[in-house]
């Protein structure tokens, strides 16, 4: 099938390795570049965990080159064929995903897949592996217990607060980012204080808005002050190392990866190994959900290699119609020269039951090439009936 998976990820090196080599939104564009051809087709996945190529019709070498320019070395998984194409399914279901079953991941793949669209990089074979991943993703949250995740982020940041302080309602609390991710942080603890929150962003325009209808006010990240806060969450993907020394009594939640927070001083500071550790525990509630999970990504592997296969044969089927049309054609044009004077009703009539000849004569030895795209080892089968039909 020509599809390979390259991936480094959570499992695969430390978190801190991690973000040392998973390369910027600028370089992944240069790399839909540098790997375009006529009839590459490229998907390129950046999420908090993972770094991932997935392509078809690009050999392993090329592949193996394009990690060695991005110094990746250690870590990393190759997947080939019906094993790559799993490994999608399993990503956007959130399986694979320190939070069991987070819903944040369908959001990236999405914007991923948007991306990929936008680069012109994706084929019709890729387009459709995408959609049944997301499709695949949408029904495992819908149809099993792993879908009980929409607040996974804030959870367990709460849970970490609560380590240090049981009273929430009289905090201040900060809140570095206006993405998605803030807005479930939002969520969670505009509902626990009783105080607004703030709302900091590399862009003052971003935070204004973010608080427009909330009871949230912006606070000035260029002044640099931050001890005025109980509670920080960072939850940013565009700003730069912060610099905080905290106090004792600051709890500080970096959710940043790479790390949005270079902290020092003698505060509570935990970055994503610390919010990874304590998940892990609390996923051993919801792996009873995987055999479902599991068994729904092999029902939509069935439908998708069915469409596959068949994509196989699509050119093929499309000659051997048009070598058909182009026969009858050059009958009806000979039968003209020789049939004299026809009237509309006649020639209509003519024309129709050329059309139905040719559909009677098609239609079996296209179901049948059509089944031996579901076929293994099918090309002997291709190739005879490309010579008996002249193909």
């Amino acid at each position: 099938m020509n599809y390979l998976c390259a991936e480094i990820n959570h499992q695969t090196v430390s978190l801190e390795k991690l973000q040392e080599i998973i390369p910027d939104n600028t370089t992944i564009d240069s790399l839909y570049d540098a790997l375009y051809a006529p009839d590459n087709e490229i998907f390129i996945l950046k999420t908090c965990f993972r770094f991932l190529i997935f392509s078809r019709n690009i050999c392993k070498l090329t592949l193996d080159g394009v990690l060695e320019k991005l110094q990746i070395h250690d870590g990393v998984q190759i997947l080939s064929d019906a094993e790559a194409i799993e490994r999608l399914f399993i990503i956007a279901g959130g399986l694979d995903s320190p939070f069991l079953g987070e819903g944040e991941i369908m959001a990236q793949f999405k914007s991923s897949f948007e991306n990929a669209h936008q680069k012109v990089a994706l084929g019709p074979h890729l387009q459709q592996i995408l959609k049944t991943a997301l499709f695949t993703g949408k029904k495992i949250r819908t149809e099993t217990d792993l879908g009980n995740t929409s607040s996974a982020y804030s959870s367990v940041a709460a849970q970490l607060v609560k380590k240090h302080t049981d009273n929430i309602q009289q905090q201040q609390v900060l809140i570095l980012g206006t993405g998605a991710l803030a807005e479930q942080l939002y969520n969670y603890f505009s509902k626990k204080t009783a105080k607004p929150l703030c709302i900091s962003s590399a862009n003052k325009n971003r935070a204004v808005d973010f608080c427009i209808g909330k009871n949230a006010k912006v606070h000035d990240i260029e002044k640099n002050q931050f001890n005025e806060y109980d509670i920080i969450l960072a939850a940013s993907n565009n700003l730069s190392k912060i610099e905080i020394e905290s106090s004792a009594h600051q709890i500080i939640v970096d959710f940043g990866m790479p790390s949005n927070i270079k902290h020092s001083g003698k505060g509570n500071y935990y970055c994503m190994s610390a919010v990874k550790k304590l998940q892990e525990a609390k996923n051993q509630t919801k792996r009873a959900a995987l055999g479902k999970a599991h068994e729904i990504i092999k029902q939509e592997m069935k439908v998708l290699e069915f469409w596959l296969r068949s994509r196989k044969v699509v050119p093929l089927i499309k000659d051997f119609r048009q070598k058909a049309e182009d026969i009858k054609q050059e009958e009806w044009d000979w039968a003209k020269t020789r049939l004299g004077e026809l009237s509309e009703a006649q020639e209509a009539v003519l024309q129709k039951l050329m059309n139905r000849l040719v559909s009677r004569l098609t239609s079996r030895p296209v179901a049948k090439i059509k089944d031996f795209a579901q076929q293994e080892h099918t090309e002997s089968n291709i190739n005879t009936f490309k010579e008996i039909f002249d193909l």
